[in-house]
């Protein structure tokens, strides 16, 4: 049995502080949030570079659209799966089958 795969309160085994877990995934959330922003700042040089201005300004409306829509189009499964304790798989199709859907209606919607 690995470390990873040890039940909590198992003699031996020292288990990791609650605000040492939070200060780890908050390095992870802060070094995703980064390497996010780094790929768009790419992006954007990357359009600045081939694009026209009238068409960057084009790009920029429909990349807002996108967004706006997707924001206003969230299920909160992620949200509910992950707040959810216990056992998940049985959700798990389901929600990626909703998923898909989403996805399929707004590329019909912006198509």
């Amino acid at each position: 049995m690995r470390s990873s795969d040890s039940i909590e309160g198992e003699p031996g085994v020292p288990e990791e502080s609650l605000s040492r877990k939070a200060i780890k995934g908050g390095f992870w959330v802060f070094g995703l949030r980064i390497i996010s922003e780094l790929f768009v700042v790419g992006r954007l040089v990357i359009l600045a570079h081939l694009l026209a201005p009238a068409a960057f300004g084009i790009m920029g409306i429909a990349l807002l659209t996108i967004e706006i829509l997707d924001t206003f189009s969230q299920t909160g499964f992620e949200s509910a799966l992950i707040q959810r304790k216990g056992g998940i798989r049985d959700y798990l199709d389901s929600a990626w089958t909703i998923m898909l859907a989403r996805g399929v209606a707004l590329f019909a919607l912006l198509y």
